[in-house]
């Protein structure tokens, strides 16, 4: 939806026309005179500050390296962030978690079940005959 005010709000007149790009409720809303509340202007404004990006977050240019991480000195030692054994070791236990669950899961199967109906089956007509 598409609605189009005269630049200022909705004084006739005026020469200049605004078009906004809204919901189609919100368009049925501010056709029949309903007024925005300054709280969704403001959180509009809001999130309109928050998908803006600041200079500070840019990225380091890439420098050739895996991860941009330049090469030790011999004799140095890596340096982990404090991230990296979270990760490791959660990502672990879920993959033996999964591979658990894989082998020890329950079969589920058509074939498996029908197979065990026939064979309760034969076992009864076995036992009614003897």
């Amino acid at each position: 939806w598409v609605v189009v005010f005269p630049y200022g709000g909705r004084e006739k007149g005026s020469g200049v026309v605004l078009v906004h790009r809204v919901s189609g409720i919100m368009a049925l809303w501010r056709l029949a005179g309903g007024r925005v509340s300054r709280f969704s202007a403001v959180a509009r404004q809001m999130r309109y500050r928050s998908t803006v990006a600041v200079d500070d977050d840019k990225p380091e240019p890439p420098n050739g390296f895996l991860f941009n991480e330049k090469p030790l000195r011999p004799g140095e030692k890596r340096q982990k962030e404090e991230w990296e054994n979270i990760w490791v070791y959660g990502m672990g236990f879920n993959f033996l978690l999964f591979v658990a669950i894989y082998i020890w899961k329950p079969d589920t199967s058509v074939s498996t079940w029908a197979k065990q109906k026939a064979l309760k089956r034969l076992s009864e007509k076995e036992n009614e005959q003897s």
